[in-house]
């Protein structure tokens, strides 16, 4: 419910009512006059909306900014105003017909009035400091390491923008809490790598990497029951946030799993150097994170020789742990034609070649489809997924076009041949008529898989080792879509997938994603066993 101030300001003409509602165009916290011209009150909470003027970020003063829609530029004037002349902003056309904001000088009528209003904005500061004392209260009560967790959730590192130097700023801070001292490495400027590196007694062996990363795909605050950013707690300790099983939550459980073992061991050093590493762009393909960090001096020079990195949320109690990854294709066939009037039989017009291709990829997918629902052992990523994304073409309802473009997205399993299936492409093509070609709008390359059988790794022997001490119930899968581990294993790296989060909705991407945090300490648990039998593995 929208909180609606009224307070009074008089001008040489007339006794002005400004009212926080929607203003013209949808705009949110607006200041609205009763001739229509409008103040947009701007959040500067990092871009999120705002509902209400209890939400407000006042800090003793606000920005008011006057949108008037008959204006032709796009800039907005805008004025600083502070308790005393909070009262005093008002619209005033001049002979050039451009919008201007007057201060009015409040007199002793208005001083009533804006103390009203003022009273409210502190009444609104007071509710907010008791807010953050509850926050500081419940965080007495839940364990430290959720406390650090809601806390990282809370730093909003959504693509296109993530806040890469806040969260950079937070995990140096984590990292020396811990007693730990982190280092940051661009490979792209402002898109941060934050790694910690804690040396081990033989350092020629290969070391142990513990990745994850920082950002996190974007919201619709209106869709969420609890503000994405805002890392609320329910009564059953569900913890509401984008990012909770996308990844944050892995990155601290590896950092918390560190404190525990420190606590246990007093720092005693690992046999093998470990490096805990945040990347910054996963979420869009990690092409200015991961792809061209593996081919720096700086990620040499680490000498990784096993990686652990993000899984997915399993709704049973067992734990998903994923060896390989599909290839994403992302094709686009045209389809070219004569064109015609639509009343006429054209021959080799561009539509029939269309249909053939439609047919030829509609076909497969079918028998994808068959083949993952008729044995039970499979999973998603065992199969290849093709699936029509977008279609262009036509100009006019009567006019038959020359040509005909289809997007089609492909996940490719890494046990089909790559090279059977673009011939197979091709025939299909050939198939459609004259003048049908594909190619290749991104084309990934996840054709290697990290062995899974302990006489061939003896990372996953003393993995799977662990999983068996510990009583966890693992199914061992293909991830079905992309994650920055696929540029480590094609690199010749052994990556394991494990996000530990059973019994739990998969709801990454999704609104409401959220973590228990009794999933969330387990996971704490689980990789405090993990990590030191990796790190001392002999060779």
């Amino acid at each position: 419910m929208r909180l609606l101030i009224f307070f009074y300001t008089f001008c040489t003409v007339s006794v002005m009512k400004i009212v926080f509602s929607t203003g013209a165009g949808g705009h949110k916290n607006s200041l609205v006059f009763p001739s229509g011209k409008t103040f947009l009150v701007p959040s500067t909470s990092g871009g999120r909306q705002v509902k209400s003027l209890e939400e407000m970020p006042w800090k003793n003063k606000v920005t008011v900014a006057l949108n008037d829609a008959t204006k032709r530029s796009k800039s907005l004037q805008k004025v600083r105003m502070t308790k005393n002349d909070i009262i005093g902003i008002a619209p005033k056309r001049n002979n050039d017909n451009k919008q201007n904001v007057q201060k009015i000088t409040p007199n002793a009528v208005e001083l009533k009035e804006r103390n009203i209003f003022w009273n409210a904005i502190g009444s609104w500061k007071g509710k907010k400091k008791e807010a953050e004392v509850k926050k500081e209260k419940e965080a007495d009560k839940e364990p430290l390491a959720v406390t650090r967790f809601r806390q990282y959730l809370r730093i909003n590192t959504e693509q296109p923008r993530p806040d890469y130097q806040k969260n950079r700023d937070f995990l140096f801070d984590y990292a020396a809490e811990l007693g730990l001292q982190a280092w940051e490495y661009e490979c792209v400027p402002g898109k941060l790598f934050v790694g910690i590196t804690i040396d081990g007694t033989d350092p020629n062996l290969p070391a142990l990497l513990l990745y994850s990363h920082s950002d996190v795909v974007p919201t619709v605050p209106s869709k969420w029951i609890h503000p994405p950013y805002d890392a609320f707690k329910d009564a059953e300790g569900n913890i509401y946030a984008r990012g909770a099983q996308d990844m944050k939550c892995v990155g601290v459980q590896y950092m918390e799993a560190l404190r525990l073992i420190f606590a246990a061991n007093g720092h005693k050093p690992f046999l093998r150097t470990v490096h805990i590493l945040f990347g910054p762009d996963e979420e869009i393909g990690g092409y200015d994170g991961m792809e061209k960090f593996i081919q720096t001096d700086k990620f040499r020079a680490m000498n990784v020789g096993f990686a652990l990195d993000e899984g997915l949320a399993s709704e049973t109690d067992e734990y998903r742990v994923f060896y390989g990854e599909r290839a994403v294709w992302w094709l686009k066939i045209t389809c070219r034609g004569a064109p015609g009037h639509g009343s006429r039989f054209i021959e080799n017009s561009a539509g029939p070649k269309l249909s053939s291709i439609l047919n030829s990829f509609n076909e497969y997918r079918a028998r994808q489809h068959r083949l993952l629902k008729a044995n039970s052992n499979l999973f998603l990523g065992d199969v290849t997924s093709v699936n029509l994304t977008k279609i262009e073409g036509g100009v006019q309802q009567n006019v038959i076009p020359n040509k005909f473009t289809a997007y089609f997205d492909v996940r490719v399993t890494p046990t089909d041949d790559y090279k059977k299936l673009e011939a197979m492409f091709t025939e299909w093509c050939t198939k459609a008529g004259p003048d049908v070609v594909y190619e290749f709008v991104y084309k990934s390359i996840s054709d290697k898989t990290t062995p899974v059988d302990p006489s061939q790794n003896e990372w996953w022997r003393e993995l799977s080792q662990v999983f068996s001490e510990e009583k966890c119930k693992i199914s061992k899968e293909i991830f079905c879509g992309g994650t920055d581990s696929r540029y480590l294993r094609q690199a010749g790296i052994p990556a394991i997938g494990f996000s530990p989060m059973i019994n739990t909705p998969v709801l990454l991407h999704d609104h409401n994603e959220f973590l228990n945090e009794r999933v969330f300490m387990d996971g704490v648990q689980l990789y405090s066993k993990i990590v030191p039998r990796l790190a001392n593995l002999r060779a």
